[in-house]
């Protein structure tokens, strides 16, 4: 499991919200449902954050592996002020 790093909660927040924003609507939806499904299933309250910080972090992961993904199959032409994403073909 990929070690969580604590930020000031402010920073954390707004990292958070970028990537939620980020996500698409299944995306969100489907990290809804875990987190919901696992508050209503955990017996105890360490097996609950145990579980929820699991989830947060299988979130971040699977976020920058979309992005590198991502930056496979698209590339960038900088025309001017502008950076164009070109499909690759």
């Amino acid at each position: 499991m990929e070690k969580i790093l604590y930020k000031e909660p402010n920073k954390l927040i707004k990292e958070i919200k970028d990537l939620v924003m980020e996500s698409s609507e299944d995306e969100v939806k489907s990290l809804l449902f875990q987190i919901l499904l696992r508050i209503s299933t955990e017996q105890n309250d360490d097996d609950l954050v145990k579980d929820l910080k699991s989830t947060y972090s299988n979130f971040l992961r699977y976020n920058k592996e979309k992005k590198s993904e991502d930056a496979k199959h698209f590339k960038f032409a900088h025309v001017g002020y502008y950076s164009v994403k070109l499909r690759e073909v």
